[in-house]
């Protein structure tokens, strides 16, 4: 395992969306490995000659999962909850530094920025919002970004070590109680989650406010 990672969560439906992912990163300059949680069996996957993946099963993350969340958790609910189980397996084998990306991601640019931000920093987190909504605005407002949650889930950035540990900690407990998709009940999975992280941890946790595309952009 390189010192330096990518990590996505998918279900078998979402395995070629993932590879596209993994080579738009070595097409842009990032030749980490992407290592791919796939939820529901990497048997019988297709062929890659993506050189720079790394398959997953489920049942190598060990006891780490509580028992009955793949049956009690929908696919969707599942993939997001289980991204700090899958950072916190990277850093055990080894990785110092790790990003995960939702596989409807394609790679813009090199993430050596975000690799150099980390050093000062134990998690980065980007804004879906970072300028006041128009009001004209028909399709968007205030309150469905709030309702939809303020942070990227699709984006987390994570440098190993006793902080990042209590942050990942906080998350595999939270997760698996509070991941479910029932807007009604005041729960999107990780999203409503997330602003708990610089709230709990202001010193640990860097806000990337930067304007421009953080070397991705989402293919949907």
């Amino acid at each position: 395992l390189t010192m330096h990672c990518f990590c996505t969560v998918v279900s078998r439906s979402h395995v070629r969306p993932a590879l596209i992912l993994a080579r738009s990163l070595r097409a842009t300059g990032n030749p980490e490995a992407l290592h791919v949680l796939v939820v529901d069996g990497t048997h019988d996957l297709p062929e890659t000659e993506e050189a720079n993946v790394v398959w997953i099963n489920l049942g190598e993350l060990g006891d780490a999962i509580p028992p009955l969340m793949s049956h009690y958790f929908d696919t969707f609910e599942l993939c997001n909850a289980l991204k700090p189980f899958v950072v916190q397996r990277l850093f055990a084998q080894g990785a110092e530094k790790v990003i995960y990306l939702d596989s409807d991601i394609m790679a813009a640019d090199s993430f050596a920025g975000i690799w150099e931000r980390l050093e000062n920093h134990s998690a980065i987190l980007t804004p879906h919002q970072i300028k006041p909504i128009p009001e004209t605005l028909k399709f968007t407002n205030e309150i469905e970004v709030v309702d939809q949650g303020i942070f990227n889930g699709g984006f987390m950035a994570w440098r190993r070590g006793p902080r990042a540990d209590a942050m990942i900690a906080w998350m595999m407990e939270r997760f698996p109680r509070f991941g479910f998709n029932r807007r009604q009940r005041g729960m999107f999975v990780d999203q409503k989650l997330l602003p708990f992280l610089p709230l709990l941890f202001p010193d640990d946790v860097l806000i990337d406010r930067d304007p421009r595309p953080v070397s991705y952009t989402h293919l949907t």
